[in-house]
């Protein structure tokens, strides 16, 4: 039973072909988008999900739709990763969570010419992607080019991605690998002005006040960041500490990999991977795409798409959790791009039909002539001027017919790259479980934890708790069951006839 506005609303929901399609069926009242839309995510429908024709339930004549329906999908490579840090992130965590101090991450990143990046682990592959989420593989495509996952300084070589130099790389939320030469420097402060090369920078001191370093690779810092401005396009790691003690107003620092340190003190952070914090983050705004892992918060405002997992919450702490509070530019760009790429094709097709019918009417043409020739009786045909001119007519619109079908598959590899872009960024920021904090230690009264429609001010100390974010209502929930969490990450797939005896919902 759904409740909706006073109202009780019946809703069946009849999954059929094994699970392929999902009808809704009204059996009382009539259910809005928005509750039936909450229905199917409740039990478990996420693929495929078909909008359009919630309306169609708002109808008299109509009781049953189709709500949701198995539908194929290019699925790009699964891909073996041969340098960073996730194989180590569960002992990294443990740490943090310890207190214990961090050792430099560099060396992972770094890699050989000539040596391996990436490596096929799962080639293209067609699957159907059923409502719940399982997946059925079919065909492996034909579409097998690799080259669309090099960046700077990679090349394709078999069936892996290797480096042209010896340097650091980096993987970007797309799927691209990139290396960059490593440059060792001092340190680096104001006196250096702007500092925006195509390198991967390690300083062995400290960045000073008011720098402002741009790379689109990692940058390893031995030192301490202190009140600058950097811009990464891999990860960053500052072994001492970032800190903003002198308050200046343009200190930020916006990673498109992860950001690591032991402490950050008075700073903006923005990170498209983990915020990970060995000690404390200090009257901070630290914003992260991923999860944010400290062993301590306090007089901050953390906003993550994922999760937060601490220690402690003090003070005047803010924590905003799930995807509202992150912008996705990727999504956004890939989306874009295969919009367009849809046009061209659409248009190109309209171009290659164009000239494709110019030739069937060239080549009639040129048949009819001949055959007029046959009938007059000639059996010697004289290449006259006018098919001459009809023949090399055909040649040039043959030429033409090839540029385009040239320039069609061109734009067809472009919206096949983009689309696996895409798919590969909903990878990444994919989540296993639904956004969540957890907190081992205490949370102090004061704090203020999130969501755009339930916000919680901690009126007395809390312990040992942890808080999920429900995906239906979009309110916080709390217990002290961290099971939970683990549970949520497991795989599971929907028991179609217990669906179908329980389809009618309570929310």
């Amino acid at each position: 039973m759904i409740e909706q506005k006073e109202k009780q609303v019946e809703v069946k929901l009849i999954p059929v072909m094994n699970g392929k399609l999902v009808f809704a069926e009204k059996q009382g009242g009539t259910p809005t988008n928005g509750v039936l839309l909450a229905a199917l995510k409740k039990a478990g429908i996420v693929e495929g999900i078909l909008e359009s024709s919630f309306s169609l339930l708002a109808r008299n004549d109509v009781t049953q739709v189709l709500v949701a329906r198995a539908c194929y999908q290019d699925e790009p490579p699964y891909f073996n990763v041969y340098f960073g840090i996730e194989p180590f992130l569960d002992e990294i965590l443990s740490g943090i969570l310890k207190g214990k101090p961090f050792i430099s991450f560099e060396e992972k990143f770094l890699v050989k010419r000539n040596a391996p990046l990436l490596s096929i682990k799962e080639p293209f592959t067609k699957v159907l992607k059923y409502p719940d989420g399982r997946i059925e593989k079919h065909d492996i495509l034909n579409f097998n080019k690799l080259d669309i996952f090099c960046g700077k300084n990679s090349v394709v070589y078999e069936d892996s991605i290797i480096s042209l130099i010896d340097g650091s790389a980096h993987r970007t939320l797309d799927g691209r690998v990139y290396v960059y030469p490593v440059i060792t420097v001092k340190g680096v402060g104001e006196i250096h002005g702007r500092v925006n090369e195509e390198i991967s920078v390690k300083v062995t001191e400290d960045i000073h006040s008011h720098s402002y370093l741009d790379s689109p690779s990692n940058v390893f810092v031995e030192g301490a960041i202190h009140s600058s401005y950097i811009k990464t396009g891999g990860s960053l790691q500052a072994l001492e500490g970032i800190d903003n003690t002198k308050e200046v107003e343009s200190s930020k620092i916006v990673s498109n990999g992860m950001v690591i340190a032991p402490y950050i003190k008075k700073y903006k952070v923005s990170a498209k991977g983990k915020v990970v914090v060995s000690e404390g983050i200090h009257d901070s705004l630290v914003i992260s795409h991923d999860e944010v892992w400290a062993n301590f918060i306090a007089n901050s405002e953390i906003r993550c798409r994922n999760g937060l997992v601490t220690n402690h919450i003090q003070g005047n702490s803010r924590i905003f959790i799930g995807p509202n509070y992150v912008k996705d530019d990727n999504l956004s760009f890939f989306n874009t791009q295969i919009k367009l790429f849809e046009k061209k094709m659409a248009s190109q097709e309209f171009v290659i039909k164009e000239i494709k019918d110019r030739l069937e009417k060239e080549k009639q043409t040129l048949l009819g002539y001949f055959l007029r020739l046959k009938e007059a009786g000639k059996k010697r045909i004289i290449l006259d001027s006018s098919i001459v001119r009809l023949f090399e007519s055909i040649k040039l619109s043959f030429k033409n017919y090839q540029q385009a079908v040239d320039t069609y598959q061109k734009n067809f590899d472009n919206y096949l790259a983009n689309k696996s872009y895409l798919t590969i960024c909903k990878r990444q920021l994919h989540k296993i479980h639904e956004p969540y904090i957890k907190v081992l230690g205490r949370i102090e009264p004061g704090v203020i934890i999130a969501t755009p429609v339930h916000v919680v001010k901690v009126s007395k100390q809390l312990e040992h708790v942890l808080i999920i974010l429900d995906p239906l209502t979009g309110r916080l929930r709390f217990t002290k069951d961290f099971s939970i969490l683990k549970n949520q990450q497991k795989e599971t797939s929907i028991n179609y006839e217990e669906l179908v005896q329980n389809s009618m919902q309570q929310t």
